[in-house]
């Protein structure tokens, strides 16, 4: 299932999905399609747009899917945005993204940098901390959000989330600005579910500088243990910011 959100500052609109056959011209290679699918979204009308998310929940039996570009047209005002992606959306591609955010170019105005954000995650020390489950985050800054994101790929570890240990991840958005809060939870599977999370620092590069954010927890994510809940709103308790040049 294919999922697509278009988003004006400070505001979005709910993930569209969208379903489509696959027909079309059959390429070089064996297992993939050259397709052009057209999609007419009815929204109500949410102001000047500044970027596009499109992703899948990895569903069905090769969900893996190379986007090249979005075009978009109001067929209203004829206003037209085309969007290169050039780019994988799979579980094995890009550290398991599925997610994809572009931002919009207008003749007025120059687009907001994609920014690559880097997430340190540390798994507290008690007995039964590690978790197998699915854990996702959602980045909230003063410009919007990243929309949760699962942290697939470990970049420092081959199996993430043991007990004391600290996991690296990275994810892409178009700049959120001033990061203040996140979201993170995790979805209960796989035998020993319960996790305890120590804290999460986010490091990025914005066009003024770099940021560091620390986000403490401290509490379990697990519905046997502290209140029962499995996902947590943590918010930025200090940051370190570097001016540019």
């Amino acid at each position: 299932m294919k999922r697509f959100s278009i988003f004006k500052l400070e505001k979005s609109n709910r993930p569209v999905m969208t379903y489509a056959k696959m027909s079309g011209l059959r390429s070089t290679s064996k297992s993939r399609y050259l397709m052009v699918v057209i999609f007419v979204i009815n929204l109500k009308d949410i102001g000047e747009i500044y970027k596009v998310r499109i992703g899948h929940d990895n569903s069905g039996k090769d969900p893996a899917w190379y986007l090249e570009e979005i075009s978009l047209e109001n067929i209203d005002t004829c206003e037209v945005f085309c969007l290169a992606v050039d780019s994988w959306i799979a579980e094995n591609e890009n550290g398991g993204n599925l997610w994809k955010e572009m931002p919009i170019a207008r003749t007025n105005k120059a687009p907001l940098p994609v920014v690559v954000y880097e997430i340190y995650m540390y798994t507290g020390r008690k007995p039964g901390a590690e978790t197998e489950s699915n854990v996702l985050i959602n980045l909230i800054g003063t410009r919007g959000d990243s929309g949760n994101r699962r942290l697939h790929q470990s970049q420092n570890n081959k199996v993430k989330f043991r007990r004391g240990q600290v996991d690296i991840f990275s994810i892409e958005a178009v700049s959120l600005g001033k990061l203040k809060k996140v979201l993170i939870s995790h979805d209960g599977t796989g035998p020993g579910n319960g996790w305890f999370l120590e804290s999460i620092v986010v490091k990025s590069e914005e066009e003024d500088g770099i940021q560091e954010v620390l986000f403490p927890c401290n509490r379990w994510l697990d519905e046997y243990q502290d209140d029962g809940r499995t996902e947590r709103v943590l918010f930025a308790e200090s940051s370190y910011h570097e001016g540019g040049d």
